[in-house]
């Protein structure tokens, strides 16, 4: 049994999302262990640009660069920020991780235009300066989970390397010959309109006090975000009747850019080819509901709604919900009221529409979904819950 298979085996599984609040169900992260940070620098402004799906894009990257490296080790703990990534990686080739980090920032810099801020840092750092990990995970499906992260690490893992500023010690340069293999990271799904009037997105962290404190504070804003949207297990904003692959090249190209890093006339040729090819016979697959030798492609969409990580929680709770603007407005009342109160901060941003952003550990039952606003709703709610932050102070 590898060292992340054993970990795994530790943490708990929760099938019932309500279930974050509860601090106990979170197994600490390994002393000797390492959170990798990834961030996108002046994402609102580049997101305001229209590169919205880039930027989602750049934090998938990072998580497929750095979880292929541990594949046949088992499934890393990692979270999607809308404009950057984290993951949890063991004590264990940290020299091919640096590399393939560096590799990421200059294949998003090159292909994008985007900065990347990128580095790791030990959780016996996070533990010495007074803040912790712990982490359990959600269940989605009989192969699929995700990871859920309780205390203030991530949060102060990312500080510290927005404060590093890129330091030569954090990635190693990119060599000529070395490239990080990103297979499995994929962007061809139509965006998604919301099933009523909009698609918006939260994030909401309670502020200061005991664990006992925080989770009771979550569970009050859980309960509360059901009974205006309903049971959030229920909410998934993506519908089998809205998840269509997308033909426009200009919508692939993102993939495109990012998978034929560093390009050439004939890596660019194949791939280009390979995705179109792909997007009209995945079509015709799933709505043949065609079975091959590896892959049910009746059940890939089914398998793909069921692996959307619409909701999450990572030193706070994030998600995103189709619905009314009456329904935004009453739950952004109540927590402008706990905002008062001083039990917590929040951000709120609504989006005509949402976009899909995947890793694909496998086409048959392994992929996971990331979605997020169009136009960056986790970036811009993260963008005025600090701006309401630095007023309240």
């Amino acid at each position: 049994m590898t060292v992340i298979d054993d970990f795994n085996n530790q943490v708990q599984e929760i099938a019932d999302f309500r279930q974050v609040a509860d601090y106990e169900l979170y197994t600490p992260a390994p002393e000797d262990w390492w959170i990798i940070v990834g961030d996108i620098r002046g994402s609102t402004e580049a997101i305001k640009r229209g590169k919205y799906k880039e930027v989602n894009m750049a934090g998938a990257t990072i998580i497929a660069a750095i979880s292929n490296l541990f594949k046949e080790d088992g499934h890393l703990p990692y979270t999607f920020g809308g404009d950057g990534a984290f993951l949890v990686v063991p004590n264990k080739n940290l020299s091919e991780v640096r590399k393939a980090l560096g590799f990421c920032k200059t294949a998003i810099r090159e292909s994008f235009g985007l900065d990347m801020r990128a580095g790791l840092v030990s959780i016996k750092e996070v533990r010495n300066a007074g803040f912790d990990l712990k982490i359990a995970r959600l269940k989605l499906s009989d192969s699929m989970s995700q990871a859920l992260f309780w205390g203030e690490g991530l949060s102060y893992a990312e500080s510290l390397i927005k404060e590093r500023n890129l330091s030569g010690d954090e990635t190693d340069p990119v060599d000529d010959e070395y490239r990080a293999n990103l297979e499995g990271l994929e962007c061809r799904w139509h965006e998604i309109p919301p099933t009523s009037e909009e698609i918006t997105s939260y994030i909401i962290k309670a502020e200061g006090g005991t664990d006992d404190e925080k989770s009771e504070i979550y569970a009050d804003c859980l309960e509360r975000i059901e009974e205006v949207y309903g049971a959030i297990n229920d909410r998934n904003p993506v519908t089998m009747g809205k998840l269509n692959l997308t033909k426009s090249w200009n919508k692939l190209s993102t993939e495109w850019k990012i998978r034929t890093w560093k390009p050439t006339i004939r890596r660019q040729m194949i791939y280009a080819l390979k995705l179109v090819f792909e997007a009209f016979a995945g079509t015709f697959l799933m709505e043949k509901k065609i079975s091959t030798k590896h892959v049910h492609w009746g059940e890939y969409k089914a398998d793909a709604i069921t692996h959307v990580d619409f909701r999450k929680f990572d030193d706070g709770l994030r998600f995103v919900a189709s619905g009314t603007k009456a329904e935004r407005d009453e739950v952004e009342t109540y927590l402008n009221q706990m905002f008062t109160d001083g039990k917590l901060n929040f951000g709120v941003h609504s989006s005509k529409s949402l976009i899909i952003t995947c890793y694909v550990s496998n086409h048959e039952k392994e992929h996971i979904h990331f979605v997020d606003g169009i136009d960056g709703g986790y970036a811009m709610a993260s963008k005025k819950m600090k701006q309401q932050k630095k007023i309240s102070v």
